[in-house]
This record gives C-alpha cells, sequence and structure tokens, in this order.
C-alpha cells in the first residue's frame, strides 16, 4: 500500500515528536511518502533534518489585512474560548481562518498527485498519539470513511473532543486519515463554514447561560461539517496530546 503522509502547518516541536508519529504512523509493510505543506516564511531545518527525502510545498502568506479574509469574515462570530484568548474578534477569526486556509492549500496540492497513493494522512508537527496505533488499522480502512482520534488534550485545555455543546459532537482534526477523496474533501472545511455555524446556548464560559449566534469553533465545526456533508467518520481508540 502506497501512503502520503501530509503535515500541514508550522515546524513547530517536530524534533520532539517525530519517533512517537514514527511509531504510530511507519510500519514495515507500507511505502511512506512525506510531504510537508507550509508558509513561504516558516523555517524547516529541523524538518528536513529528520526528513530529507520530504516534498516541500510552500504557500503564501495571508495576512489580516487580506480582501479574502475581510470578505470571509463577515457574518461569522469565534467560540468564546477564542476571543477571551485573543486580543480582538478579527484576531482570532484570523488565526482560524490560517488554519483551513493552509488545510485548503494542502488539498490542492495533494490533489494532482491523488492517483499515486491509497491513503492520505494528514498530520500536525506537534503531536504525540498513546493507545490505539494508528498503522495497526491501515488495512482495514473502510473506502467511504475519514478516521480521526477519538480524544485530544493541550497544555491548556482538558482532553476530549473540545464540543461547545459539552458531549462527543466535536471532532480533533490534530490527524485523520482515509481514501485520498474523503481526506481531501475534509481538507476543504473552509469553503463550508459559513453553512455550518453555529447557534446555541452557552452555559460554561458566562455567569449565566448566553445566546451564542454565528458560532464558528473547529471541533464544532468540523463535525457538524461532516455530518452534514455526509462524509463518514470514525474515530480510532487513541488519543492526541500537544508537546510544546
Amino acid at each position: 500500500m502506497k501512503i502520503c503522509l501530509c503535515f500541514i502547518g508550522l515546524q513547530r516541536t517536530i524534533s520532539k515528536t517525530y519517533q512517537d508519529i514514527q511509531e504510530n504512523i511507519i510500519d514495515n509493510k507500507n511505502e511512506f511518502t512525506i510531504v510537508y505543506v507550509t508558509w513561504k516564511n516558516e523555517n524547516i531545518d529541523d524538518f528536513l533534518r529528520i526528513y530529507p527525502d520530504s516534498i516541500i510545498h510552500r504557500v503564501d502568506e495571508v495576512k489580516l489585512e487580506d480582501e479574502e479574509f475581510n470578505k470571509w469574515k463577515i457574518g461569522l462570530n469565534m467560540h468564546i474560548s477564542w476571543r477571551r484568548t485573543y486580543n480582538s474578534l478579527d484576531d482570532c477569526l484570523f488565526r482560524y481562518y490560517q488554519h483551513i486556509y493552509l488545510l485548503k492549500k494542502a488539498a490542492l496540492f495533494l490533489d494532482y498527485m491523488k492517483e499515486s497513493f491509497d491513503l492520505y494522512v494528514r498530520l500536525r508537527t506537534d503531536i504525540n498519539i498513546s493507545g490505539q496505533i494508528v498503522s495497526s488499522c491501515y488495512d482495514d480502512i473502510k473506502e467511504d470513511t475519514v478516521y480521526f482520534p477519538t480524544a485530544a488534550a493541550s497544555p491548556s485545555s482538558g482532553s476530549g473532543r473540545h464540543s461547545i455543546f459539552g458531549d462527543d459532537t466535536g471532532c480533533p482534526d490534530h490527524y485523520f486519515l482515509g481514501k485520498p477523496s474523503n481526506v481531501l474533501k475534509v481538507l476543504s472545511v473552509i469553503d463550508y463554514v459559513h453553512k455550518y455555524k453555529i447557534n446555541y446556548i452557552e452555559r460554561w464560559w458566562f455567569p449565566e447561560p448566553t445566546s451564542e449566534e454565528n458560532i464558528v469553533q473547529p471541533e464544532s465545526t468540523l463535525y457538524k461539517f461532516l455530518i452534514g456533508e455526509n462524509i463518514s467518520f470514525e474515530f480510532l481508540n487513541n488519543s492526541v496530546q500537544i508537546v510544546r
């Protein structure tokens, strides 16, 4: 089986995580190609030291004042956890936009080589995986299904799927894998954010339940997108830890 491992985003802590990634993702049965999609101004020295034969695709940086972003943000409100983290609504919307913009650029690049691979695996550079080894499921991947970690944790937050509804209706995207056509759909979530913005009652961040409208939040928005677009997905029995 030919598998493309596509790292998307900043170089971050790849020097601390690559051994765990290799133990969980890379096996001796399959043929792996490593692709790294990142910004043109990102330092990639550590990444190239670890994966010298990788394919690098660099993307032009986006800026807060870009017309494309300022059109995209109209009618959107970021989840309260982000609004309390960043200085302004524009700032937190832009951070999310950067993330999903780069995912879409990766999809456009990967689309040209999709016929060459049996599976695509999207990865971050700053994660450790515990629990079920991802490579153990390669032979059992369903044709129409995308697979995600069952939980995610970071130094600043609890563990779980980070649903804004306080249940399991969230979908961590620290890694996901599946047949190329399905992974390419998930990477294109930026095209569907307005369609799947959320109105709900916020009960955790305010003293009294408060109506929140036109909300986007990465895990919950992705979950709603998958359901709404009839993209089948399952959770593997493992969790992801962000390494800083």
